[in-house]
């Protein structure tokens, strides 16, 4: 069963004895968002369509975090920075099979411009969701991770002994969490 807010800072709470925190917000986006954006379970794939002899297309939003793109037949972009498309494409007007990518300014940029209108698979991380979003096996990273964020909020990581437990189970869970779900 997934857990609410509510339900994560009693488990915190019983874990840590510190009951004098009573709101995990920010703590709780915290781990949330590095959860969201570790573990590939959280992806999405969305197609995008780019037109003949063109670099680059408007990604809507929530394109935050791509970290895969492909084109129709499956073949895997390679990733560039932008600068790099820039390099490329200065000076020419190559058209062929994409090979790379680069995402700036909320738009994809491939190199070469493909030859004809080409659909082009993007995948991407949440960058976040809501704990009772997540499936129950995450239960425990999001608790140990919230436990270790307690204590680094108050400036006591490295100097309590619990507070380096929990982060380094919390560390665990995620690596776990990753090895289950990334590619």
């Amino acid at each position: 069963m997934a857990l609410s807010e509510s339900s994560i800072l009693s488990a915190a709470q019983d874990r840590t004895l510190r009951t004098d925190i009573t709101s995990i917000s920010t703590e709780l986006a915290g781990i949330m968002y590095e959860i969201c954006n570790t573990v590939d379970c959280l992806e999405r794939k969305s197609s995008v369509t780019m037109s003949a002899g063109t670099y680059s297309v408007a990604l809507t939003s929530g394109y935050k975090n791509v970290h895969a793109v492909e084109d129709a037949d499956g073949n895997g972009l390679d990733r560039v920075t932008i600068t790099e498309i820039t390099a490329f494409k200065s000076g020419s007007t190559s058209t062929g099979t994409a090979e790379m990518y680069a995402v700036f300014a909320d738009s994809l940029y491939v190199w070469p411009a493909p030859t004809a209108e080409m659909v082009f698979s993007v995948y991407n991380s949440y960058e976040s969701v809501l704990p009772t979003a997540l499936p129950a096996h995450f239960d425990e990273c999001l608790i140990e991770g919230v436990c270790f964020k307690m204590y680094e909020g108050k400036g006591l990581l490295g100097a309590v002994e619990a507070a380096t437990t929990h982060k380094e189970l919390y560390e665990k869970l995620l690596a776990g969490l990753q090895q289950r779900y990334n590619r």
